[in-house]
């Protein structure tokens, strides 16, 4: 979260950053994930941040990804991927969900 919130900070035009957790299981969310997203909050405190926890009920696919854009009122092509599980094949091209990639 910090290095994506960095890169946010020296590259965006932006004051707001949500984070997005698709999950299969609420056992599958990390039990710190709430804490670690109020303590980069603070750490940033020129941007607002916001966790979303969006169970994936058929898999992550291109309308999830879009179902999150309309939620949030933030258009895909300023949306990032960072993090695939590791072992998990995405469904689709990358490129079929529309958005960009975050690599630390």
């Amino acid at each position: 979260m910090v290095e994506a919130l960095i890169y946010v900070r020296n590259n965006e035009n932006t004051s707001r950053v949500a984070f997005v957790h698709a999950y299969d299981l609420v056992d599958d969310i990390p039990s710190e994930l709430v804490a670690n997203a109020k303590l980069v909050d603070e750490a940033f405190p020129d941007i607002t941040v916001d966790l979303q926890l969006v169970p994936l009920h058929g898999g992550f696919t291109p309308s999830l990804v879009e179902a999150v854009s309309t939620k949030l009122n933030v258009p895909k092509n300023l949306m990032f991927i960072g993090t695939i599980r590791a072992g998990h094949e995405l469904p689709y091209d990358l490129g079929d969900y529309g958005v960009r990639i975050f690599r630390s």
